[in-house]
């Protein structure tokens, strides 16, 4: 082991909250990694919409070259480690100042071959995807987004596609943000991915995405497991298609006793296991029942 590290890539932020904060390899091999919008109340700087160098001022456009450029928040990355030591390309955004390059551009990535993108970028339009997943049977990505002032979304991006706009802030949840209107249809106005599942702040204030249960249990799966880091509590929804309501009966409330729940994962045989604030991990069984340690 190389008991200093390599640094990978570098993303430029401005504040100490939504950093990103989960990082997984793909069913296709490569790294993912997610990168939230800085933390600035109301969106000030649209990072989460520009797929080029964007300053921290605001007003200024996307394209914009001036001062410290913030073109990486607000997005999932895409980059494949396994392929280092090549030369650093002008659309490498991550790369600025380690060479050789410690990673490269995976063909497929959606802004590859186009001039003045950064070609890292895999989805773009988020606030804060601090918790994501793969579904083992399907490939889809699973993305818990946490939300401003009202709403918290879970969105799903289906397997082998990228490229996407999730919508921050143009809606937040299903709900119009910075683009006018009222009601749940901001999604389909802004030809952004809607969320298959969204709740209110009557709930709680910061989603914790988590996965689909594929393990053992023939009960459990296909059963979506998230939870609420704000409140401690940990729902479930029956996993369907990208794009459809994951809940249609409403948020089914399993609250936990102790501890919010920050994160999630899962054996090689597809079980469960929820990581909880207060440092206990938790088994997900067969009952709904929860172990405090890794027995059955």
């Amino acid at each position: 082991a190389n008991p200093s590290g390599t640094l990978v890539l570098r993303v430029p932020d401005l504040a100490g909250n939504h950093n990103g904060g989960d990082i997984h390899f793909g069913p296709d091999g490569y790294l993912y990694y997610s990168m939230g919008d800085s933390g600035a109340q109301n969106n000030p700087y649209h990072f989460a919409e520009c797929l080029w160098k964007k300053p921290a001022t605001t007003g200024s456009a996307c394209g914009d070259t001036s001062g410290t450029q913030y073109y990486l928040l607000g997005k999932m990355l895409r980059v494949d480690v396994d392929t280092r030591g090549g030369a650093v390309t002008a659309d490498m955004c991550a790369s600025s100042g380690i060479s050789p390059a410690q990673y490269a551009i995976p063909p497929s990535n959606p802004h590859v071959g186009t001039n003045n993108t950064c070609d890292e970028i895999f989805l773009h339009g988020f606030r804060n995807p601090w918790r994501f997943s793969f579904d083992r049977l399907t490939g889809d990505l699973i993305i818990g987004d946490v939300g401003q002032g009202s709403y918290e979304e879970v969105t799903v991006q289906a397997a082998g596609t990228g490229g996407s706009d999730h919508g921050w802030s143009r809606c937040e949840g299903r709900h119009y943000f910075d683009t006018a209107g009222s009601g749940t249809t901001c999604p389909a106005t802004t030809a952004t991915v809607a969320p298959v599942i969204e709740y209110s702040h009557s709930f709680g204030c910061a989603v914790s995405g988590g996965y689909v249960y594929r393990g053992p249990s023939m009960r459990l799966r296909g059963t979506y497991f998230y939870g609420d880091s704000c409140v401690g509590a940990l729902w479930y929804a029956t996993a369907g298609a990208a794009q459809t309501d994951w809940s249609p009966s409403g948020i089914k409330n399993t609250n936990l006793t102790v501890g919010a729940p920050y994160g999630y994962g899962e054996d090689e045989y597809g079980n469960l296991y929820l990581a909880q604030s207060n440092g206990v991990v938790n088994k997900l069984v067969s009952d709904f029942i929860f172990d405090d340690g890794f027995d059955d």
